[in-house]
């Protein structure tokens, strides 16, 4: 079922939270030790919460749109009365937390109930959820091949069915990452859309909160929570309710070199540009060229404020993380104030640049990741050019222009390679676009079938 299926029906009386708790508890239990996907799964809790909304629910009280409706909590993000490990050994025996994140608190109101927190990156710093302490979560479609990161843990838990919608974070693909690898569907906010207080700082410039679930209309119900828009619906953005009135961008040097891109993606990009065009949707050729340099700027501005925010009396915990979260933060550590502040500077200059795009076309489109999900342990890709590319540069090479900007960005699913993996799908919009984005991306998802199943959760 839909979210917007099974939140009816739990209202119109036909399933019970009871029945939804049960049902993504047999999920868990049949892929949670294989997979990794939770740090403490709370079935427990989850299944006591769903009897009191039972009984209320008999009495005729619905807690808000969301009641009954299962989320799975990146553990980077406070639930009251639960450690976060942030995916570290070092943070085990951590204070429980006190209260919510104001972002939990917003879908706790909706009626969400709360079934674990999700594995993840260390310290949500790396694109593969390979977690040294929790195991690697392992992805749906192919349990050797990773599920992206740093949201790893979310994204798998609603591709196997064990949650109906989860919350991530978005630093630098997060969220995408994941959903484009998975085949699921989420959604990066613009910058400062949603209250990050609760939320594991990374970077203060760049991070963002944002829902993930299966599909693409199943984060209009999460997102209308989270933004306190509970009313509105995608029918109130009426320019984009005929998608032959769509006009989208896409700079074909930097998104589709060919010679830098798995072959099955390439094809089935292309593929889903050409199934746009035949919807009515019109495509033109945009440039971007400060694209190009825009990787050191977004380095300069993680590892800078990383460092920064792994500083103080947490300095202490740097020996016990894995070797590579060791190694960004000293990277961070190294790092010029001079080349800090033009990365700031640079920023803006990108943004300028976009800011003129977008005033030709809706949004930009482009490829989800470079790739499709790459083997577990897997450091490089080699690309069809003979360039090789460290994996964290390619699977956040297509998303992170969206977090140094701070614009909104949906990631779906639109096709599937010839090796059955998911290929991953953006639709780019300006600052405070998400309810159109959100609308345009469904439509889509609808018109074309962009929907696809994880292979081993269908028997």
């Amino acid at each position: 079922m839909s979210v917007p299926e099974l939140a009816a029906a739990i209202r119109a009386k036909e399933i019970s939270a009871v029945d939804v708790v049960e049902a993504n508890s047999r999920q868990i239990d049949k892929y949670n030790g294989d997979h990794n996907i939770f740090t403490l799964p709370l079935v427990d809790e989850a299944m006591a919460k769903a009897k009191r909304l039972d009984q209320d629910a008999a009495h005729g009280v619905f807690h808000g749109p969301l009641h009954g409706v299962t989320l799975a909590v990146k553990d980077a993000i406070d639930v009251a009365g639960y450690r976060n490990t942030y995916g570290t050994s070092s943070r085990l025996k951590s204070a429980p937390a006190v209260k919510n994140a104001d972002v939990v608190q917003s879908l706790v109101n909706a009626g969400a109930n709360i079934i674990g927190l999700a594995n993840l990156h260390e310290l949500c710093y790396g694109g593969t959820s390979n977690n040294p302490w929790f195991g690697p979560v392992r992805n749906m479609w192919d349990p050797d091949r990773m599920p992206g990161g740093s949201s790893g843990g979310p994204a798998v838990a609603v591709s196997a069915g064990c949650s109906a919608i989860a919350l991530g974070t978005d630093t630098g693909g997060s969220v995408r990452i994941p959903a484009s690898v998975t085949g699921t569907s989420a959604l990066k906010v613009t910058i400062d859309k949603f209250s990050t207080t609760g939320v594991m700082p990374l970077t203060w410039t760049l991070d963002t909160v944002g829902p993930m679930a299966r599909r693409v209309e199943d984060l209009f119900e999460a997102y209308a929570a989270l933004s306190g828009e509970s009313s509105r619906r995608p029918s109130d953005s009426p320019r984009f309710a005929s998608v032959n009135q769509i006009v989208v961008g896409i700079d074909r040097d930097y998104y589709l070199e060919q010679g830098r891109m798995e072959p099955g993606i390439y094809d089935g990009f292309m593929k889903a540009m050409e199934q746009l065009s035949s919807l009515g949707v019109k495509i033109v050729d945009v440039s971007i060229p400060l694209l190009r340099n825009a990787s050191a700027a977004q380095y300069a501005i993680v590892l800078g404020e990383a460092s920064a925010a792994f500083s103080g009396t947490l300095r202490d915990e740097r020996p016990k993380y894995a070797p590579a979260t060791q190694g960004y933060l000293a990277l961070g550590d190294t790092l010029l104030a001079q080349d800090y502040i033009a990365a700031l500077r640079f920023r803006q200059e990108l943004w300028s640049q976009m800011h003129d795009v977008f005033e030709k076309v809706d949004f930009l489109i482009a490829p989800g990741t470079p790739h499709a999900a790459s083997l577990i342990e897997q450091e490089e890709f080699v690309w069809p050019d003979g360039s090789t590319e460290s994996l964290l540069d390619a699977c956040w090479r297509f998303t992170f222009p969206s977090n140094l900007v701070g614009i909104p960005t949906t990631c779906q699913p639109c096709g599937i390679t010839p090796e059955g993996l998911p290929v991953g799908f953006q639709f780019i919009g300006r600052p405070n676009s998400e309810w159109p984005l959100l609308s345009v991306a469904a439509m889509v998802e609808r018109e074309l079938g962009w929907n696809f199943r994880a292979p081993m959760t269908v028997a």
